[in-house]
């Protein structure tokens, strides 16, 4: 995959869509209306693993969280319903 992105033109994408769709082999494709970045295009495969790394990061920091608190001492016996409650607490993320 690129690291420099691939920058397409809008009326490119109308004009040739198999032809910049198969760029996506190389890795994302942005898509520019008026010079201006408006769009990024990602493959499936591509979307999928992101996504999955994403879910795997989460979980990971919700161990993290766990074992930091338990070291702590601030875990005691929990239900599934309070440590789902706990690990919302700080996942307020701006709109």
């Amino acid at each position: 995959m690129e690291h420099v992105p691939q920058i397409v033109p809008i009326s490119e994408m109308k004009l040739n869509q198999p032809e910049v769709l198969e760029r996506l082999n190389s890795g994302p494709v942005v898509l520019a209306s008026r010079s201006k970045a408006a769009a990024v295009l990602v493959s499936v495969q591509q979307w999928d693993r992101m996504i999955t790394y994403i879910e795997d990061l989460e979980d990971a920091l919700a161990v993290a969280k766990l074992k930091l608190a338990d070291a702590r001492g601030e875990v005691e016996w929990m239900s599934q319903q309070e440590i789902s409650e706990w690990l919302a607490e700080d996942e307020q993320v701006p709109a």
